[in-house]
């Protein structure tokens, strides 16, 4: 596979200062820098959009915002934790065409297999691509030769993918939203055929409209297949009941709407040492595509009930987080696996990576302000 030059903030070591003791909430451990990655000319994008994390390996995806039609494509990172080395490859069978303001809206982990999507907001068409995690390899039998057109026979795949992992080991697979749909869509995650799809389908998906169907992103609850989906920048979730069916959908983050604005995700963090003793969502508020906006004012813990919570995203020591400005476009994904957080920064193409523990020494909170820093002169300055 082509190898990339990835940018790392590493830390000097200074072994003499002892740790503080980590309370819940997520620490910055690592800034990487994918200005080398997603930039002008570059197969895989303009800038990074998506991101999937499997508790070893970070997958960031490309969004073409170079004003002409170009390409888009999946990364694969490795070591992105403090002190590591990181390694960047590229996943070849990732490549696809995109017409401008078009890329891999969302990424999902699941069946073995690292699932893209893209949206076909600019006449390009929506896709579903299956790849080997291990290769960046298409897998065959999935769509055709890996890629499936328009799932479903949809052409605007704005409410993007995510893994659904059924309820009680009945109804999995890759689900899908469209604007101006009102259910949740999923095709079988080997062969990328239509398993429930909308009204007048043979076999329609269960219905999570609420007042309006502008979905811009979703994911679920692993443990209970819970959907919680980005509606025109409010946050719902729809309680899982069935394969095929869910109660109590309802609106539990009520933010200014923003129907036109793309980019409005979400994450789901299981409990545990970072999270604390509850299930948390992760999501960001973005009413406009402006910069700048503050990394505080955009990105949100709360509840997995949408309650508030006392859990923090903090700095390396566990004192305030201090990110660049951004446009308010951040996606997220979390393992289990390590407890470790990933937070995608579009605007500055940058990774922020969070775990349960403060960062030890005080040399290495140094290189990871001057890492921040150093964004402020790489940004990219897209909006979407």
């Amino acid at each position: 596979m082509k190898r990339l030059k990835a940018a790392l903030v590493v830390a000097g070591v200074c072994a003499a200062v002892a740790s503080p003791a980590a309370a819940a909430g997520f620490y910055l451990n690592n800034t990487v820098d994918l200005s080398q990655i997603f930039k002008e000319g570059s197969q895989l994008g303009t800038n990074v959009i998506s991101v999937a994390y499997d508790g070893v390996n970070a997958y960031v995806a490309g969004y073409n915002a170079s004003g002409q039609t170009a390409t888009v494509g999946v990364a694969k990172l490795s070591g992105i934790l403090l002190g590591q080395s990181v390694s960047a490859s590229v996943m070849t069978g990732s490549i696809i065409a995109a017409n401008n303001l078009e890329g891999y809206n969302a990424l999902a982990l699941g069946a073995d297999a690292l699932f893209g999507g893209k949206d076909g907001a600019n006449g390009g068409g929506s896709k579903i691509v299956k790849l080997d995690p291990a290769t960046g390899a298409l897998v065959p039998g999935f769509g055709t030769g890996g890629i499936l057109d328009s799932p479903g026979g949809r052409a605007r795949m704005h409410g993007g993918i995510a893994f659904d992992p059924g309820y009680n080991g009945q109804g999995s697979g890759v689900s899908h939203l469209e604007a101006g749909q009102g259910r949740r869509q999923l095709v079988d995650a080997d062969t990328g055929a239509e398993i429930y799809g909308v009204t007048g389908d043979p076999n329609p998906g269960f219905i999570i409209f609420l007042e309006n169907s502008t979905y811009r992103g979703h994911t679920f609850d692993p443990a209970t297949g819970d959907i919680y989906v980005r509606r025109q920048n409010d946050v719902q979730r729809s309680i899982r009941t069935g394969a095929n069916s869910v109660t109590g959908t309802a609106t539990l983050v009520d933010l200014t709407n923003a129907a036109t604005i793309i980019g409005q995700n979400i994450g789901f963090i299981s409990a545990g040492t970072g999270a604390g003793p509850s299930n948390l969502i992760i999501f960001n508020n973005r009413t406009s595509t402006s910069y700048p906006q503050a990394f505080a004012s955009s990105v949100t813990l709360a509840q997995s009930d949408g309650a508030p919570t006392g859990t923090m995203l903090m700095d390396a020591f566990g004192g305030p987080l201090m990110l660049p400005d951004g446009n308010g476009l951040y996606a997220f994904a979390y393992s289990s696996v390590t407890d470790t957080l990933l937070v995608a920064d579009y605007y500055n193409n940058a990774l922020y990576v969070f775990t349960n523990e403060p960062v030890p020494e005080p040399a290495s909170l140094l290189a990871l302000g001057a890492g921040v820093a150093a964004l402020a002169g790489t940004v990219r300055r897209r909006r979407i």
